[in-house]
């Protein structure tokens, strides 16, 4: 139940408070006349959001929390403490509320009304400035927060596109950005060459040494791809112990050159230690494929896994090339 403050509250505390400091003990005292103070129970709703209010409130003591309604449901946005304001957009733009807050603890309030404001603010610079003040440091903190949400946001957006344990792009990556690339060469009528590789006998090598020593043998390859490739080329672990790399501006033959020597250094530099042991290197097998003109991204990763399989066919550890028309 709502009562006036001069029932729990002097000018001593009332002058404490930010929202009042260096104000005039006649301008307090009118606001004790006028002013209520509010208790809320833990849990309590003090201003629901998208809704009408028709006060400031300045908290005495608990603690508050904002929540924003978003699409799943309610989500933390900020704390309010005392001391703090809570309403004062709503109260003095006459807009709905834009967050719901609620106490997370028993609390009380000191609620002004917003015709009482405006009348606090003709009566007192003193008010008007640490009213300023207070919303310029909401403000300040709303673009902190706003800021450390969008590098988490753009550091989602990389690591959602990054398979964690190679580092290269993901398959995501791939269906994304390959499209792009190859509307890319067909536009600026640029070659473009793709490379599908396969890590020979992965499964015995698992077998044989273990899954943590498969994995280190799959970061190698991925290590020894981007020591071979340009700054314009990409390369992506397309799923489990296959990859794809994407070379722009490269005719054929350079290509085919990439390919022969990324099967050289996989095999001369895969080995490593692992768990205090010396494990045999990888060898690769490579498909080869060259865009063609109107050919699609789904069209040019059939050609290059057709070359593959053709390596595989071969006897492995080589580089065949998509035939020509």
């Amino acid at each position: 139940m709502d009562k006036h403050p001069e029932e729990g509250m002097d000018l001593s505390t009332l002058s404490e408070l930010p929202f009042f400091r260096g104000e005039s003990p006649q301008n307090l005292q009118w606001l004790l006349g006028v002013a209520t103070t509010r208790r809320l129970k833990a849990g309590e709703a003090l201003i629901q959001a998208h809704a009408h209010n028709d006060f400031l409130y300045i908290v005495i003591s608990g603690l508050f929390r904002v929540e924003l309604v978003g699409e799943t449901g309610q989500h933390l946005v900020t704390h309010i403490a005392p001391g703090e304001t809570i309403g004062e957009l709503s109260v003095l733009d006459g807009k709905p509320t834009a967050a719901t807050v609620i106490a997370d603890e028993s609390a009380r309030v000191l609620a002004i009304q917003r015709i009482d404001l405006w009348e606090l603010i003709a009566r007192s610079h003193t008010v008007t400035r640490n009213l300023l003040v207070l919303m310029v440091q909401r403000i300040r903190w709303d673009d902190e927060v706003l800021h450390d949400s969008l590098a988490l946001q753009r550091e989602y957006a990389k690591t959602a596109r990054m398979d964690s344990l190679t580092g290269l792009y993901n398959r995501h990556w791939l269906d994304e950005m390959l499209p792009r690339l190859i509307e890319r060469a067909h536009n600026d009528g640029q070659p473009l060459g793709l490379l599908m590789l396969d890590v020979d006998h992965f499964k015995d090598y698992n077998d044989n040494f273990g899954h943590q020593a498969g994995d280190e043998a799959l970061r190698a390859v991925g290590a020894i791809m981007l020591r071979h490739i340009r700054a314009d080329d990409s390369a992506a672990r397309y799923g489990g112990e296959e990859f794809v790399i994407i070379l722009p501006n490269l005719d054929g033959h350079s290509v085919g050159d990439v390919a022969e020597r990324l099967c050289r250094s996989i095999r001369m530099e895969s080995q490593l230690m692992f768990a205090r042991q010396n494990l045999p290197g990888v060898r690769i097998s490579i498909g080869l494929a060259m865009l063609r003109p109107g050919q699609h991204a789904e069209e040019l990763l059939a050609a290059a896994d057709r070359a593959l399989y053709q390596a595989k066919a071969d006897g492995r550890d080589r580089v065949v090339a998509q035939p020509e028309d």
